[in-house]
Parts: structure tokens; C-alpha cells; sequence
């Protein structure tokens, strides 16, 4: 990442969106009784990428997933595993939130964003959302599976079967 990125430490943000994505992390922190770490955890911790795979192909997935999380404020807890100063071990990404965003980009762009029930998807002032499309294989949806991984277990340490937080 050369200096004149446009992408914060945490690699998934823009410098430009990054203040208000930080007040709402350690706003969502708060709720949970939680303090930001004083030190940043990298994206992908510290694990060597599969060569095969890069960290490149994976940021640019969660970009995706990131950018999607932020125009719709119902999903923003999942988005704290993104904050470089969140606790290891203490957050994931709700697994509605990953369905939505996948099926949003696999949708064709202005088409009815629909869940896997067929029922359409409502925002956060409960109207129905659009898809975004772009990925015409569904190889990028294993790309962004495979880079969440590494977020999760790399980065925050956390393996194992998904559990919503209760």
C-alpha cells in the first residue's frame, strides 16, 4: 500500500469515510462494554496469505463487503471486525449481513435485493433494497468466504461454527 493510498490502515475503508466509520465502532464498542485497543490488529493478523490467493484479491472482497455494510446502517455491528482497535475474539460478522451482501452483488444491479426465503431485503427505514450486481461468478463469493476467514481466524482468532450474539 503506497503512500498515496486512498485506503485507511485497516485497508477496506477510504481515509475520506474513516473518521465516521471510528465514531461508530467506539460508539458500537461502548454498547458492548468494550474499549478500542491501544495497538491496531492488521487486517489479515499476522498469518502468511495462501500464495495462491492474495491479500490483494482478498482486501478487494471485503471492500465489497465493507462499502455494502456501510450504505446500510442495520448491518454496521458486523462491521466492526474491520476496526484495526477491536478486541481479538470479541466480534463477527452476522452471517444475514454476508448472505445480503453476496446476493447483492450476484443479483442483476437494480433487480429486488431478495434473501434466500425469496423475501425482499428492507433497509433500515424499511424499503426494499436493490442489488448492486457486478460479480457474474460466484467464485468471487467463495473469494469473499475465504477472506472473512482469514479476518476472523487470523486476525481475531476465531474458529469454529458460527454463533449469532446473544
Amino acid at each position: 500500500m503506497g503512500k498515496n493510498s486512498k485506503y485507511n490502515l485497516n485497508r477496506v475503508v477510504t481515509d475520506r469515510q474513516y473518521p465516521s466509520f471510528k465514531e461508530f465502532c467506539i460508539a458500537e464498542l461502548t454498547k458492548m462494554n468494550m474499549e478500542p485497543t491501544a495497538s491496531a490488529t492488521p487486517l489479515f493478523g499476522s498469518s502468511q496469505i495462501d500464495k495462491k490467493t492474495s491479500a490483494s484479491t482478498y482486501t478487494s472482497r471485503l471492500r465489497v463487503l465493507v462499502q455494502f455494510g456501510l450504505q446500510n446502517p442495520q448491518y454496521r455491528e458486523s462491521l466492526l471486525i474491520f476496526y484495526p482497535f477491536t478486541p481479538k475474539g470479541t466480534v463477527s460478522c452476522s452471517d444475514v449481513f454476508v448472505s445480503h451482501c453476496i446476493l447483492s452483488k450476484l443479483g442483476e444491479k437494480g433487480e429486488p435485493l431478495l434473501d434466500l426465503e425469496e423475501q425482499p431485503v428492507l433497509d433500515a427505514n424499511s424499503q426494499p433494497m436493490k442489488c448492486l450486481g457486478g460479480w457474474s461468478d460466484p467464485e468471487a463469493a467463495d473469494g469473499l468466504r475465504s477472506a472473512l476467514s482469514a479476518v476472523h481466524a487470523n486476525a481475531h482468532g476465531q474458529c469454529g461454527e458460527y454463533r449469532e450474539n446473544v
